[in-house]
Protein backbone atom coordinates (compact mmCIF):
# COMPACT_ATOMS: atom_id res chain seq x y z
CA UNK A 1 0.00 0.00 0.00
CA UNK A 2 2.86 2.35 0.79
CA UNK A 3 4.33 1.80 -2.70
CA UNK A 4 1.04 2.82 -4.27
CA UNK A 5 0.92 6.01 -2.22
CA UNK A 6 4.54 6.84 -3.06
CA UNK A 7 3.94 6.13 -6.75
CA UNK A 8 0.73 8.18 -6.78
CA UNK A 9 2.42 11.04 -4.94
CA UNK A 10 5.34 11.01 -7.38
CA UNK A 11 2.99 11.06 -10.37
CA UNK A 12 0.95 13.88 -8.88
CA UNK A 13 4.13 15.80 -8.15
CA UNK A 14 5.40 15.41 -11.72
CA UNK A 15 2.04 16.48 -13.19
CA UNK A 16 1.95 19.51 -10.89
CA UNK A 17 5.53 20.42 -11.82
CA UNK A 18 4.64 20.14 -15.52
CA UNK A 19 1.78 22.62 -15.20
CA UNK A 20 3.80 25.03 -13.06
CA UNK A 21 6.70 24.90 -15.52
CA UNK A 22 4.35 25.33 -18.49
CA UNK A 23 2.69 28.30 -16.81
CA UNK A 24 5.99 29.99 -16.04
CA UNK A 25 7.41 29.39 -19.54
CA UNK A 26 4.35 30.75 -21.33
CA UNK A 27 3.21 33.32 -18.76
CA UNK A 28 3.10 36.20 -21.26
CA UNK A 29 1.02 34.14 -23.69
CA UNK A 30 -1.39 32.99 -20.96
CA UNK A 31 -1.82 36.52 -19.58
CA UNK A 32 -2.39 38.06 -23.02
CA UNK A 33 -4.91 35.35 -23.88
CA UNK A 34 -6.79 36.12 -20.66
CA UNK A 35 -6.72 39.84 -21.47
CA UNK A 36 -8.14 39.27 -24.96
CA UNK A 37 -10.84 36.95 -23.57
CA UNK A 38 -11.76 39.58 -20.96
CA UNK A 39 -11.77 42.23 -23.70
CA UNK A 40 -14.21 40.24 -25.82
CA UNK A 41 -16.48 39.54 -22.86
CA UNK A 42 -16.48 43.17 -21.73
CA UNK A 43 -16.83 44.90 -25.13
CA UNK A 44 -18.67 42.12 -26.92
CA UNK A 45 -17.69 39.36 -29.29
CA UNK A 46 -18.16 41.55 -32.33
CA UNK A 47 -15.10 43.62 -31.30
CA UNK A 48 -12.48 40.91 -31.78
CA UNK A 49 -12.39 41.28 -35.58
CA UNK A 50 -11.84 45.08 -35.38
CA UNK A 51 -9.12 44.41 -32.77
CA UNK A 52 -7.36 42.01 -35.14
CA UNK A 53 -7.75 44.48 -38.01
CA UNK A 54 -6.34 47.23 -35.81
CA UNK A 55 -3.33 45.09 -34.96
CA UNK A 56 -2.68 44.51 -38.66
CA UNK A 57 -3.12 48.14 -39.73
CA UNK A 58 -0.98 49.50 -36.88
CA UNK A 59 2.12 47.63 -38.10
CA UNK A 60 2.78 49.63 -41.29
CA UNK A 61 1.62 52.89 -39.69
CA UNK A 62 4.06 52.34 -36.83
CA UNK A 63 6.91 51.38 -39.13
CA UNK A 64 6.56 54.35 -41.49
CA UNK A 65 6.04 56.97 -38.77
CA UNK A 66 8.46 59.73 -39.86
CA UNK A 67 9.10 61.40 -36.48
CA UNK A 68 10.41 58.44 -34.53
CA UNK A 69 13.79 59.98 -33.66
CA UNK A 70 12.34 63.14 -32.15
CA UNK A 71 9.25 61.85 -30.37
CA UNK A 72 9.59 58.12 -29.76
CA UNK A 73 12.85 58.17 -27.86
CA UNK A 74 12.23 55.37 -25.35
CA UNK A 75 10.94 51.82 -25.81
CA UNK A 76 7.94 52.58 -23.61
CA UNK A 77 6.95 55.52 -25.82
CA UNK A 78 7.34 53.36 -28.94
CA UNK A 79 5.13 50.61 -27.51
CA UNK A 80 2.60 53.18 -26.28
CA UNK A 81 2.49 54.77 -29.74
CA UNK A 82 1.83 51.38 -31.36
CA UNK A 83 -0.97 50.67 -28.86
CA UNK A 84 -2.47 54.11 -29.54
CA UNK A 85 -2.56 53.31 -33.25
CA UNK A 86 -4.18 49.94 -32.46
CA UNK A 87 -6.87 51.61 -30.33
CA UNK A 88 -7.58 54.32 -32.90
CA UNK A 89 -7.82 51.88 -35.80
CA UNK A 90 -9.92 49.49 -33.72
CA UNK A 91 -12.35 52.32 -32.95
CA UNK A 92 -12.44 53.24 -36.63
CA UNK A 93 -13.09 49.64 -37.64
CA UNK A 94 -15.70 49.23 -34.90
CA UNK A 95 -17.85 51.69 -36.79
CA UNK A 96 -17.78 49.18 -39.61
CA UNK A 97 -18.72 46.29 -37.32
CA UNK A 98 -21.62 45.33 -39.57
CA UNK A 99 -19.04 44.46 -42.25
CA UNK A 100 -16.83 42.41 -39.95
CA UNK A 101 -17.77 38.91 -38.90
CA UNK A 102 -18.73 38.31 -35.28
CA UNK A 103 -17.11 35.66 -33.18
CA UNK A 104 -19.08 32.46 -33.24
CA UNK A 105 -18.45 28.93 -32.15
CA UNK A 106 -19.24 29.50 -28.51
CA UNK A 107 -16.81 29.84 -25.64
CA UNK A 108 -14.23 27.41 -27.00
CA UNK A 109 -14.06 29.24 -30.35
CA UNK A 110 -13.73 32.54 -28.52
CA UNK A 111 -10.86 31.25 -26.37
CA UNK A 112 -9.08 29.79 -29.42
CA UNK A 113 -9.47 33.03 -31.36
CA UNK A 114 -8.25 34.97 -28.31
CA UNK A 115 -5.21 32.69 -28.00
CA UNK A 116 -4.43 33.17 -31.69
CA UNK A 117 -4.74 36.95 -31.28
CA UNK A 118 -2.49 36.85 -28.20
CA UNK A 119 0.06 34.88 -30.20
CA UNK A 120 -0.06 37.51 -32.91
CA UNK A 121 0.53 40.24 -30.31
CA UNK A 122 3.57 38.41 -28.92
CA UNK A 123 4.94 37.85 -32.43
CA UNK A 124 4.55 41.57 -33.15
CA UNK A 125 6.15 42.41 -29.81
CA UNK A 126 9.18 40.22 -30.52
CA UNK A 127 9.69 41.18 -34.17
CA UNK A 128 8.56 44.80 -34.45
CA UNK A 129 8.32 46.46 -31.03
CA UNK A 130 11.25 46.98 -28.61
CA UNK A 131 9.60 44.88 -25.88
CA UNK A 132 12.80 42.95 -25.13
CA UNK A 133 14.25 46.04 -23.45
CA UNK A 134 11.32 46.04 -20.99
CA UNK A 135 10.46 42.34 -20.63
CA UNK A 136 12.56 39.24 -21.19
CA UNK A 137 10.62 36.40 -22.78
CA UNK A 138 11.40 32.86 -21.71
CA UNK A 139 13.34 30.51 -23.96
CA UNK A 140 10.23 28.48 -24.78
CA UNK A 141 8.30 31.60 -25.77
CA UNK A 142 11.17 32.78 -27.95
CA UNK A 143 11.40 29.36 -29.58
CA UNK A 144 7.70 29.52 -30.43
CA UNK A 145 7.65 33.10 -31.73
CA UNK A 146 11.14 34.27 -32.72
CA UNK A 147 11.83 32.74 -36.15
CA UNK A 148 10.70 34.50 -39.31
CA UNK A 149 8.58 31.46 -40.24
CA UNK A 150 6.86 31.61 -36.87
CA UNK A 151 6.22 35.33 -37.34
CA UNK A 152 4.58 34.65 -40.69
CA UNK A 153 2.42 31.87 -39.27
CA UNK A 154 1.33 33.96 -36.27
CA UNK A 155 0.44 36.80 -38.63
CA UNK A 156 -1.66 34.48 -40.82
CA UNK A 157 -3.27 32.59 -37.92
CA UNK A 158 -5.84 35.29 -36.97
CA UNK A 159 -7.12 35.42 -40.55
CA UNK A 160 -7.62 31.65 -40.51
CA UNK A 161 -9.12 31.85 -37.01
CA UNK A 162 -11.64 34.51 -38.01
CA UNK A 163 -12.54 32.41 -41.04
CA UNK A 164 -13.22 29.30 -38.94
CA UNK A 165 -14.59 30.79 -35.72
CA UNK A 166 -16.75 33.63 -37.01
CA UNK A 167 -20.20 33.82 -38.43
Amino acid sequence: MEDIQTDLGGNLDSVLNFFIHFGSEFLAFIVLTAIVVAFTFYFGRERIAPLIAGLYIAIPLYQIFPYEEGILTTPLLQISFYLLIVVLTMVAFSGLSSVFPTSGGGLIGLVILSAITAGMVIAIAIHILPVESLYTFSGATKALFESSQAFFLWMVAPIVGVFFFSR
